[in-house]
């Protein structure tokens, strides 16, 4: 997520003027004359492209120009990590622009200057937000398209080169002021930015890569390769049909999990499967949420980097005739900044974590799906219409994404928020623990026959006593139980916050929540859509 650009502080130890490095060619220069390329290049592709229905004009069939589809984002599993690379860089200016609500990454700064003018409306920012991911949209469009086109060779050398001059724009600050790659800490500006160089980079390598393929398949038009004529025999669904073929030895059919500690943990968090495969939608999905978590930690960062910064900024300040010590504001400065850092490593390591653990949910919901299994989807789901089901299908990629990077942003702040209130109430709540504990000690030990073995009751004189002291007790600690329930359910809610594919709502009201509504959704489009025949 890039934040509204402004110049790196610059420190003087006069009072002249200082000057400030300003790029004379601006990103969003860049990015708003490269639509004009891209309009070019997709005129050139759709010129190429065949229509699927002819019309017939004057007279005479009109065949060309065609649609020019970016990328198939139904049932293609074909170049999967470059699609997702393409998606990847164009994140930092969304990003930027639905967090930070600026346009310096997608406009000029004459057109910036005008859409933040007093004149013009508030409500118009919504439309400028439209307008400017037509514009991310319709720049970044040859990107996929020239990965997606029949025509390999042409697509692929188009392609190589747009994806090298994109990563000439994404350079052309920093070649101008070499000072934008440091903010708060050393090179964390370039840090930044540096999924998008990333991607961009692995886009141009892989449109090279096929490039070189295609040509050599060109040059030898009639050789036909062992490793290509099985080639089918490398695909997924040929694997999960083997698989389901294999036969299961009489000394493993009675066992369902693994017994060791790293097995079961494998199968809690993650475990390969060679016989599936996930689609371009998901990879693309993942990727991008994961740039998204990335850059929200990173900004969290630099922000418990400021309050350090702004720590060491003052020690005293003057206060009418006398001087006031900032110790307590400065150790709560202190606090601060730790608690972030703590909080940003702890959730980087869980958001890992969780997100292997979701693909995982999607891979077995999916599988139980083939197989016929229905009963861990709410009923009402397949009585809803097929037009409920595709909007949902349209919405799921970015109700991930947006879910997994809130949900960062929110378990940061909470594990920020966690760390400050702690330090106040922690006897209360280790009182509360004690006495639950206490009760439960009573109830196995000297109310229960045999320890816990049986539910007979024993000692019946002492239960009734302690019963009645325990009512009014358990009045005032039912205080605490209900903050206990609150707290349960909150943490719950915000570690799963990005998780579609268990709601956080209860069985009975989850399809209100509209992330699980659109991940079922998607589940039922990947089962029906391989289906039909076009």
């Amino acid at each position: 997520m890039k934040p509204a650009r402004e110049p790196p502080r610059v420190n003087a130890t006069n009072e002249t003027a200082i000057s400030i490095c300003q790029p004379g060619i601006t990103n969003g220069f860049l990015t708003f004359s490269s639509v004009f390329i891209a309009l070019i290049i997709l005129l050139v592709l759709s010129c190429l492209s065949r229509r699927k229905r002819k019309v017939r004009l004057c007279g005479k069939t009109i065949t060309r120009p065609g649609l020019c589809i970016p990328v198939n984002l139904v049932d293609s599993y074909e170049n999967r990590f470059a699609f997702a690379c393409a998606f990847g860089a164009t994140a930092m200016k969304c990003l930027s622009i639905l967090f930070f609500g600026t346009y310096s990454e997608v406009f000029t700064t004459e057109m910036i200057a005008w859409i933040e003018s007093p004149e013009v409306p508030s409500y118009i920012g919504i439309i400028w937000k439209i307008v400017a991911m037509f514009v991310i949209g319709i720049a970044y469009y040859p990107l996929f398209a020239c990965m997606a086109t029949d025509y390999k060779i042409t697509g692929l050398v188009i392609g190589f080169l747009y994806s090298a001059l994109w990563i000439l724009f994404e350079s052309a600050e920093y070649i101008q002021c070499p000072i934008y790659s440091s903010w708060v800490f050393p090179g964390d500006g370039f840090a930044v930015m540096f999924p998008v160089f990333a991607c961009l980079f692995y886009l141009c390598l892989r449109y090279f890569v096929l490039l070189v393929k295609a040509i050599h398949t060109r040059c030898r038009p009639n050789a036909s390769p062992k490793d290509e004529e099985n080639e089918w025999m490398t695909f997924y669904k040929y694997k999960y049909v083997v698989k389901l073929l294999e036969p299961i030895p009489k000394e493993h059919r009675n066992i369902t999990t693994s017994t060791s500690f790293k097995g079961r943990l494998k199968e809690k968090i993650y475990k390969w499967k060679p016989e599936f495969k996930y689609s371009t939608r998901v990879i693309s999905t993942y990727l991008i949420s994961f740039i998204g978590m990335y850059e929200v930690l990173l900004i969290l960062v630099m922000l418990g980097g400021l309050l350090l910064e702004f720590r060491q900024s003052f020690n005293l300040v003057e206060a009418g005739p006398s001087l006031i010590d900032l110790t307590d504001v400065k150790e709560w400065l202190l606090i601060g900044a730790v608690s972030i850092f703590v909080a940003v490593g702890l959730t980087g390591i869980y958001s890992i974590f969780l997100v292997a653990n979701m693909l995982s949910w999607y891979r077995g919901h999916l599988l139980r799906l083939q197989r016929g299994e229905k009963n861990f989807l709410p009923a009402e789901i397949f009585n809803r219409n097929p037009s409920a089901i595709t909007a949902a299908t349209l919405k799921y990629s970015g109700y991930q994404v947006a879910y997994l990077c809130w949900g960062v942003t929110i378990t940061v702040l909470t594990l920020t928020a966690i760390g400050f209130v702690l330090q106040n109430l922690w006897p209360a709540v280790i009182i509360s623990l004690v006495f639950f504990s206490i009760q439960l000690l009573l109830a196995k030990y000297a109310f229960l026959v045999d320890k816990d073995t049986t539910l007979a009751l024993d000692n019946r004189r002492l239960f009734h006593v302690c019963t009645f002291f325990l009512f009014f007790f358990n009045i005032f600690l039912g205080v605490v139980s209900c903050l206990k329930r609150i707290l349960i359910g909150a943490v719950l809610g915000v570690m799963f916050l990005g998780r579609t594919q268990k709601s956080v709502i209860s069985r009975d009201f989850e399809l209100m929540d509209p992330g699980f509504t659109a991940y079922v959704g998607y589940l039922l489009w990947n089962i029906l859509m391989p289906t039909q025949f076009w």
